[in-house]
């Protein structure tokens, strides 16, 4: 994603909601629901951007949400190959900065994302963690210019279901959220606002 593109589409959200760009070229957009409630993190492929702000438009809640919009799937490596799926260091970087108390990865699919066997990325592609292989080491550039280390290594994790939604494999970030002691979850994007109405309304 080029830096030009990225600060133009942060002006325009900007005449709508708070915004900013981090560091990572993590574009993050705010929404404050009623009074009280929680802090939950909806973290989403920048390509899902238009998909996740139509979900939130109009959706009612307590608390606050912080949508980060991720660039890194798809962003070019000083090795030469593009990431195949999103990077954990943006992720790590947001989390540390806003400290949430919800964390949910939207990806692909319908429900809710609970666990993740654990996995890496090799050179012939996405293997087991007991699988043969080492993982990618990658030096990813972010659109801000900023270059960041990248072990395509993810450990396994499992959360405790929420009631209301069909259950699903997550997320292979979901890791980085449950390291935190951030309760972590995947959010398909089929009937997201749906998904999002069942996870917000229980506070």
């Amino acid at each position: 994603m080029r830096k030009e593109a990225l600060f133009a589409d942060l002006e325009a959200l900007s005449g709508y909601v708070r915004a900013y760009v981090d560091e990572f070229g993590t574009l993050l957009a705010y929404f404050e629901g009623g009074r009280g409630g929680r802090t939950h993190l909806i973290w989403a492929p920048y390509e899902e951007a238009l998909t996740a702000l139509k979900a939130l438009n109009g959706l009612a809640f307590s608390g606050r949400v912080l949508l980060g919009l991720d660039p890194s799937p798809g962003s070019p490596t000083l090795e030469g190959r593009r990431l195949s799926g999103g990077a954990r260091a943006p992720l790590a970087h947001a989390l540390a900065r806003h400290r949430p108390d919800r964390l949910y990865l939207l990806q692909e699919g319908r429900g809710l994302g609970v666990r993740y066997p654990g996995g890496k990325e090799t050179e012939a592609g996405w293997v087991g963690l007991d699988e043969p292989g080492k993982p990618l080491v990658l030096h990813v550039q972010a659109p801000t210019g900023l270059v960041y280390r990248e072990e395509r290594l993810y450990p396994p994790w499992e959360a405790t279901p929420l009631p209301g939604l069909p259950l699903t494999e997550g997320p292979y970030l979901g890791g980085v959220g449950w390291e935190r002691g951030v309760p972590t979850y995947g959010l398909g994007l089929v009937d997201l606002a749906l998904s999002l109405e069942a996870v917000l309304g229980l506070g």
